[in-house]
């Protein structure tokens, strides 16, 4: 199982990761700025006591988003958005539950 514990992720792109195991070892592990697309390693980061566990980006758009703030070149970004596992745009869907 990966020790995390101590490690500076600070800045850290976490995108394409496949987390499957409980119990990460993470104490004081930093993550400040990090930008990650899986929301099971965000909560174990969490759930592992890691410093500053970044928020978890919903889509590509997002995802390019977050990389061109981080002044990223075009091309990292390109590659970056091929890894990514994660769906282009969030659709949102109001359902009506009202009865008439």
């Amino acid at each position: 199982m990966p020790n995390l514990s101590g490690a500076d992720e600070a800045a850290s792109i976490l995108v394409g990761v496949i987390y499957r195991v409980n119990n990460l070892k993470c104490v004081h592990a930093d993550f400040k700025d990090a930008i990650a697309d899986d929301e099971r390693l965000s909560v174990q980061l969490r759930a592992g006591k890691a410093k500053n566990a970044p928020p978890v980006v919903k889509s590509k758009k997002e995802l390019r988003e977050e990389l061109h703030n981080c002044e990223q070149s075009s091309s990292i970004i390109e590659h970056i958005l091929s890894i990514s596992r994660l769906p282009d745009y969030i659709t949102k869907m109001i359902v009506s539950l009202c009865q008439s």
